[in-house]
């Protein structure tokens, strides 16, 4: 995923120094996307605020290497007979009207994920 991104980079004359790939921070998927970025205790909380449908931590695969965050929910969709895909502006729309509710229950881990990427954004 990184190879393409950058060699897409490459190809448009972007310069490689000015793009962040979420899949290169540590302990995320290679794949990793926008989602990943929050803990899965996080992601949750939006997701469900946001679908028709509750899913619990205990309700994920924990595979033996990162695995992005919609996948492994639309695993646990399916196991629910619910459609594997979902809106995914449904829990960007979550967070932008429960902000503050969200950042007063929200990980360590999601706000330190998130200070990276922008530090790598303004370096």
């Amino acid at each position: 995923m990184t190879t393409k991104v950058l060699s897409a980079a490459q190809a448009a004359n972007v310069d490689a120094t000015h793009i962040t790939v979420i899949g290169q921070l540590e302990g995320l998927p290679e794949t990793a996307d926008i989602e990943d970025l929050f803990s899965t205790k996080d992601y949750l909380w939006l997701h469900n605020r946001a679908t028709e449908l509750t899913i619990n931590e205990e309700d994920l695969i924990t595979p033996d290497k990162p695995l992005p965050i919609l996948k492994r929910i639309g695993i646990a969709r399916e196991k629910q007979h619910k459609p594997r895909d979902f809106d995914h502006v449904g829990p960007a729309h979550q967070l932008s009207r429960d902000n503050d509710a969200f950042f007063e229950q929200a990980d360590d881990e999601t706000l330190d994920r998130f200070e990276t990427v922008f530090k790598k954004l303004m370096a």
